[in-house]
């Protein structure tokens, strides 16, 4: 059983989820509205759009991780983050590969 549907994330890092091809290239991201571009990185979410209806919605990986890990890295609306851009998920993604890193 998949653990759910992926985008542009290498086979490595996403195991157990279903890789969706080709990327959906054009479509909003649910959560900062922007474009996915073709190389973005990121998950399929199902949304409901009324009753009994789901549609399949792309989001970026950062735009997703803000809404999980983002106060613990400082991107957040305490700090002064708008958490629904995807200036937010890249910044997070870039201090997520930092510490994995080892650079703080």
């Amino acid at each position: 059983m998949s653990a759910g549907y992926v985008f542009g994330i290498p086979a490595d890092a996403a195991r157990d989820c279903e890789q969706i091809a080709p990327t959906p290239v054009d479509q909003r991201c649910m959560s900062c509205r922007t474009p996915i571009k073709d190389g973005d990185m990121g998950y399929i979410r199902p949304v409901m759009t009324g009753p009994g209806a789901v549609k399949a919605c792309p989001v970026h990986m950062g735009c997703e991780a803000v809404s999980i890990v983002g106060h613990e890295y400082g991107i957040c609306t305490c700090t002064g983050w708008d958490t629904t851009t995807k200036a937010a998920g890249d910044e997070l993604m870039r201090r997520l590969r930092q510490a994995a890193k080892g650079d703080t």
